[in-house]
């Protein structure tokens, strides 16, 4: 319907604009929704999950690690997710549940609003009961009268504990939500979003929300604010490739670790007894900051393989360690932003006029004219695949001089931040 409203405003006006706001810019079933051929095409401005907690828009998250966990290492994976039957086998087991829902009733005292996922309807009569008589339960076979009045109950306080399957999950508001108890696990990065997103809600009384996880997802997924959502793979037979749930690329499915990211595979590991419920980070954000010396230092162009057509960048390697190199890629090419980053970075180094091409820029690096830093610090943050530089202090910049087959090098006393 959308899609033909905006088709006939394009034949109003061909330079129509289209510019949308979404709490979550991806779908459970499709991935993101901004795509070449979607009505949103990109991103044009974010304010992160993290952001929003720090300005008192969200509330805070904080998780905490239990002795009980599923054993998933025997469940296999079909279209995208855990195959629910053998999901559902691993989670219900008597024990288990018993010790997952007396260590939550623990670890919860004196919460007020608790959200139990769990991985089927069985499973769920099963944490319900043992959660105690003050525990509520839905499920999609929940007469919808009785589900309005349990719901209800629960927003107003006389239950204290709701579990659920597959019930409560994406539109469902309950701002008084202060713990989230994942008693189930999920390849999907988005319905992980939508699960610990129940608590994510502020409230008068409250002052954070308990996330406890007893699948792994927040090791398998990362912190909620730093999501890589991939689009959805086609569904079909048995395909030849899997996807890697450290980094989510999709590589050969013989692969039992991934090449990319060294993420060994869940039905690879032997399996764990005893192992703790999770204690991950649920948010991105622990920074590390090193200082390294700069050993060595090469510069090439480089090109995208995804996207040819982009203009090239200069990769810089510096060599700062026992067969470590860290990168940085130097946009001169480019327009706005990158390129004005890149005059800066050129002006730090050298006197001569800034390169306006990348062939340019690495011709007068390998002749020395652009000075090598001394140091580097690198900045590594939780949550984020790659770590960048922030700063280069430079000591000496290049001078031509009035020769220049003899240049004078000026003295630069100052660090240079990125």
């Amino acid at each position: 319907m959308y899609g033909r409203f905006l088709a006939d405003c394009k034949v109003i006006n061909p330079a129509v604009r289209v510019g949308g706001l979404t709490a979550t810019p991806f779908r459970l079933d499709k991935g993101m929704i901004c795509r070449p051929d979607a009505i949103m095409n990109h991103v044009c401005h974010e304010t992160g999950v993290k952001e929003l907690i720090r300005d008192g828009w969200l509330c805070r998250l904080k998780c905490k690690a239990g002795e009980a966990s599923a054993d998933l290492s025997g469940v296999h994976r079909r279209g995208g997710e855990f195959v629910p039957d053998e999901m559902a086998a691993a989670f219900d087991q008597e024990k288990l549940v018993a010790i997952a829902c007396a260590e939550l009733l623990t670890l919860a005292e004196g919460r007020k609003g608790i959200l139990v996922f769990c991985s089927s309807v069985e499973h769920g009569r099963h944490v319900q009961a043992a959660l105690g008589d003050g525990a509520g339960f839905v499920c999609g076979e929940t007469p919808l009268a009785k589900r309005d009045r349990l719901i209800e109950g629960f927003k107003r306080g006389d239950i204290r504990i709701m579990v659920n399957c597959q019930v409560l999950t994406t539109g469902f508001d309950a701002t008084h939500i202060d713990c989230i108890a994942l008693l189930r696990a999920t390849l999907s990065p988005g319905l992980y979003y939508q699960m610990v997103g129940r608590g994510l809600r502020t409230h008068p009384n409250k002052s954070d929300c308990l996330i406890l996880d007893y699948g792994g997802n927040v090791r398998r997924h990362g912190p909620i604010d730093a999501l890589r959502i991939k689009e959805k793979a086609g569904a079909g037979g048995a395909a030849p490739v899997k996807e890697c749930p450290g980094c989510h690329c999709l590589i050969h499915a013989a692969y039992s670790v991934c090449p990319e990211c060294g993420t060994v595979f869940e039905n690879e590991k032997k399996p764990a007894h005893g192992v703790r419920s999770d204690g991950a980070p649920i948010l991105s954000g622990e920074v590390t900051e090193t200082e390294f010396e700069v050993r060595d230092i090469r510069y090439r162009e480089h090109h995208k393989r995804d996207n040819p057509d982009a203009p090239p960048t200069m990769r810089v390697d510096y060599h700062v360690g026992w067969e470590r190199w860290q990168s940085e890629w130097v946009c001169f090419e480019h327009d706005g932003f990158a390129r004005r980053k890149a005059e800066q970075w050129w002006a730090a180094r050298s006197a001569l006029p800034c390169p306006e091409t990348v062939k340019e820029a690495v011709l007068l690096c390998e002749k020395n004219m652009a000075a090598v830093p001394s140091k580097i610090t690198v900045r590594e943050v939780s949550g984020e695949h790659f770590a960048r530089i922030i700063k280069a202090e430079i000591v000496e910049r290049f001078e031509p001089g009035e020769s220049w087959e003899n240049p004078v090098l000026a003295p630069v006393q100052e660090t240079i931040p990125w």
